[in-house]
């Protein structure tokens, strides 16, 4: 709860548009549904990025 707070302060203070998650326990307690910008899991980038380039998306 109190990381969905500082970044409520980010995006009214900053301006924000989305959060980056890049450790991989952040999605655990972070994600779009419960956080008021979009999150960017990098695990998932890399992960479905690296599955479209061995499967020849």
């Amino acid at each position: 709860r109190e990381l969905v707070s500082v970044i409520q302060g980010m995006k009214e203070r900053d301006g924000i548009e989305a959060v980056i998650l890049g450790c991989t326990e952040l999605p655990l307690a972070l994600n779009d549904e419960n956080c008021p910008v979009p999150c960017l899991d990098t695990m998932k980038i890399h992960i479905d990025t690296l599955s479209a380039i061995v499967l020849g998306e």
